[in-house]
């Protein structure tokens, strides 16, 4: 097992399959790659009764920080999947960052949020602790088959079954399943078997990334430095983590030995300038480090037929507004619940080409914001560096200019063009392709209660009414769905009445992630089986 200064890897043992022993054996999901994209899809499958099997090679969590910064939206997501209290008892929120050039701040990243906010903007925890969160849920699901230690060697679609071939330790054998989803990694060894390549743009600095331990009272933000002097030119990131851990990113010069560059003796002389230049002259202690190189690239499609692509398998962002991660949930949180109705028999597999559609989506405006971070972080060539320094020294005294230094942290990427919208978008308000905001409803000496807390597993009507002091929750039976319908309160009291007094009086239906596909200024009896249907992506049979 990796050795760490702050985290105790847990070894899982590769159990044999029962394949070998003769045992033929077919499952609905196999989901390949055991990281948190894989996991949180495999957990959300099996809360909505899917039976799953997952194929790791490794037999532990991912070693070093990785992705550390989970968005809000991500954030509720794990909270769905019952992890995040455990996260967020580990990690450090934040909701501010600093940026200078060289000495002097040039740029304060203050994250949108209020006081009466149930989750954190941001929250840092290392890549390791959320698998490790994921991996002891999974064990304990009944329905989740996490088979560590174990390759994909290669897989065919036969007609409708996928037949993957593995090998394990104990042997080599083949699994069958309705449905496989590639969520193993940028090397995906999916996308190499099938001969798939991502398309975009590679960026060419390189990174050195570290894990450093010493102790310091400071708030978790993000501080970048443009031009320290021991880095001329470069650009270097830190952010303190959970375990007195802190994340240190520096940019390596044009041209440089990424051999010498890489050897520990030499990042460590790196880090070491940088803090004593910051003033920081105590004892500290490398823990891991890794190289990278920044991308922007994709699948030109996220589905091919029965074989589904999620999370860095899928698509890779640069890390610059720590997209990577939070882009991959948000890949998962779509997949779990379309997957499972599919699976089920409850909507057409159409619906899973809304997946690929919203997917390529979210991916492609996750890659655009983050590549004006990227090109402002590490310029291609001395002309656009020269630009990208006047506009830090114009910062040093000059307001307008500022904004360009934003990073543009991740956030709920909006599904105004989703194929599953019911209803237009609406211009100025909350409407459809918009998420659902989890905003307080009872005044501030109640116990609290959240808009999430009255949605359903299935699809949610919400009524925001304000001449009801109660909340009131019902099912109903909408052709052949089940779905929950709300009538939440818009009370004067309440914390965020400014931001429900809007909402009063419309109606709104929400799918299991959380984004409206409907909303409507009246009570949408007649509309609502139709806008159902079509958000599902079931057949109408009325004129059957």
């Amino acid at each position: 097992m990796p050795e760490s200064l702050y985290f105790e890897y847990p070894h899982y043992a590769a159990r044999r399959a029962p394949e070998l022993d003769g045992h033929a054996s077919a499952t609905s999901v196999v989901v390949v790659g055991a990281g948190p994209v894989g996991m949180a899809l495999a957990l959300g499958l099996a809360q909505r009764d899917v039976p799953v099997v997952v194929i790791e090679p490794l037999t532990t969590v991912g070693y070093g920080s990785r992705a550390g910064s989970v968005s809000r939206h991500s954030i509720e997501f794990l909270r769905r999947l019952g992890i995040a209290d455990e996260l967020l008892d580990i990690g450090l929120t934040y909701s501010e960052g600093w940026t200078y050039f060289r000495a002097d701040e040039v740029f304060h990243l203050e994250i949108p949020g209020d006081s009466y906010d149930r989750l954190p903007p941001m929250l840092k925890v290392q890549q390791c602790y959320i698998e490790a969160a994921l991996a002891a849920a999974l064990d304990k699901h009944p329905l989740v088959d996490l088979r560590w230690g174990t390759t994909l060697t290669s897989l065919a679609q036969i007609d409708d079954t996928i037949v993957i071939d593995l090998s394990s330790e104990d042997g080599d054998y083949q699994l069958s399943a309705d449905y496989v989803v590639a969520c193993d990694g940028a090397r995906s060894t999916v996308r190499s078997v099938l001969g798939l390549e991502l398309e975009g743009v590679t960026y060419p600095s390189a990174f050195i990334i570290a894990d450093i331990q010493f102790v310091k009272e400071s708030p978790a933000g993000r501080r970048v430095w443009f031009d320290p002097p021991w880095n001329p030119g470069g650009s270097v990131i830190m952010h303190r983590q959970p375990r007195d851990i802190w994340r240190f990113d520096y940019q390596l010069p044009r041209g440089c030995s990424l051999a010498e560059e890489n050897d520990r003796a030499v990042i460590t002389t790196r880090i070491k300038d940088h803090l004593q230049w910051i003033g920081f002259d105590g004892d500290w202690k490398l823990d891991w480090t890794s190289v990278y190189y920044a991308h922007g690239r994709r699948l030109s499609n996220f589905r091919h037929d029965r074989l589904l692509f999620a999370g860095d398998a899928a698509h890779l962002v640069p890390i610059f507004g720590v997209r990577g991660l939070n882009g991959g949930l948000a890949d998962v949180a779509n997949l779990a619940w379309k997957l499972a109705r599919v699976v089920q028999g409850r909507s057409s597999d159409e619906l899973l080409d809304s997946y690929a559609t919203e997917a390529q989506g979210m991916a492609d405006y996750n890659i655009a914001q983050a590549d004006r971070s990227t090109r402002f972080m590490c310029p291609r060539s001395d002309g656009a560096r020269t630009l990208r320094d006047a506009a830090l020294r114009l910062a040093l005294s000059n307001e307008f200019v500022r904004p360009l230094l934003n990073p543009r942290q991740s956030s709920a990427v909006p599904q105004y063009d989703s194929p599953l919208n019911a209803t237009p978008q609406a211009i100025g308000c909350l409407g459809a392709g918009d998420v659902i905001p989890d905003l307080p409803l009872g005044p501030p000496d109640a116990t609290p209660q959240f808009v999430h807390d009255y949605l359903g597993d299935g699809f949610t009507l919400l009524h925001f009414d304000d001449g009801s002091a109660d909340a009131e929750v019902a099912n109903a039976e909408i052709g052949s769905e089940q779905v929950r319908v709300a009538r939440l309160p818009v009370l004067p009291t309440t914390p965020a009445y400014d931001r429900l007094k809007p909402l009063s009086g419309r109606h709104f239906l929400v799918r299991p992630d959380t984004y409206i596909v409907a909303a409507w200024d009246y009570p949408p009896i007649n509309d609502l089986p139709e806008a159902i249907r079509h958000a599902t992506a079931t057949p109408n049979h009325s004129h059957d």
